[in-house]
């Protein structure tokens, strides 16, 4: 079976087991079937083997409720790990598209070419980031003329409204900075290598982060509520991780987030407009008000 094939498998076997539901092996295997898959009991055990070996899942079976599930305190991150597969997914279901039938393009609209610039790069960040490699980045601003060379202490890579960001410290400063990927001519990974704690924080911090704002603020709990028609396109599409269900009736749903008060956060809110029928705390009221 095709390398695509197999992350399409398991990318299915993850996403049903972190369901709720505990589903059973008939549950999984009815998923699979549905996408011209069908495996024995044995084969999704070695799956399970296989997607904890290659992507540090952990997913185990509770006997008392006769299914199975994702061990969270066992498990890398989830949400992180099915993003990068559905990229994979993406990317060879594009090219074998492509390969086989090429007008399929005519088919296909992308929001905007600058979308998925820099993603050639991910690879030898991604290279640096589990070696702590220091990196150089020929890079150019949107308000500058020209590009300039800049040495970076990698943290982290991340996603945010669909453009991918390196973010870490300069090497003479050690001031933070975020990185577009989409706005890098060229990176090439130094031998030198630098102490893993001098960047631990950046993943840290920006856990409880929407967002590219780095501050020196403390996480906190935010209460929203909203229209009730519009509660299902922000459930679709979780503002955070940390996102959960505080109440609901007919007319409103209350969602509650645990992060920092930044700039990304107040953009949320404003960009819901009238949906929003309240917010806690009240400073994060006033500093909306003040922006709005």
């Amino acid at each position: 079976m095709s390398l695509h094939r197999t992350i399409i498998r398991y990318y299915l076997i993850i996403n049903k087991a972190r369901k709720p539901g505990f589903p059973t092996f008939e549950d999984i295997n009815d998923v699979l079937c549905d996408h011209d898959f069908s495996i024995s009991s044995r084969t999704l055990q070695r799956d399970f083997e296989n997607i904890r070996n290659d992507f540090g899942i952990e997913i185990a079976y509770n006997k008392y409720e006769k299914g199975y599930y994702i061990d969270k305190e066992r498990s890398l991150e989830i949400a992180s790990i099915l993003k990068f597969m559905e990229m994979a997914v993406l990317s060879g279901t594009l090219n074998e598209l492509y390969k086989n039938a090429p007008e399929v393009k005519n088919y296909i609209s992308f929001d905007s070419e600058g979308l998925i610039k820099g993603v050639e790069y991910i690879s030898r960040i991604l290279f640096a980031l589990k070696h702590h490699r220091q990196v150089t980045l020929t890079y150019q601003k949107f308000i500058d003329e020209s590009p300039y060379q800049v040495k970076v202490k990698p943290g982290l890579l991340k996603e945010y409204q669909n453009r991918w960001y390196l973010l870490g410290l300069l090497s003479d400063s050690g001031d933070f900075r975020a990185f577009s990927l989409d706005r890098m001519q060229a990176i090439s990974v130094g031998e030198s290598t630098f102490p893993e704690v001098e960047v631990s924080m950046i993943p840290e911090r920006f856990n409880h982060v929407i967002g590219l704002s780095f501050s020196d603020h403390k996480p906190e709990f935010i209460e929203i509520t909203v229209d009730a028609q519009q509660w299902k396109y922000i459930d679709a599409l979780p503002w955070h991780p940390s996102q959960e269900l505080i109440s609901k009736n007919e007319d409103t749903v209350t969602f509650r987030l645990f992060v920092v008060h930044n700039f990304e956060l107040e953009q949320k809110i404003l960009g819901e407009g009238g949906f929003i029928k309240g917010i806690k705390p009240e400073s994060l009221v006033k500093a909306v008000e003040r922006r709005g």
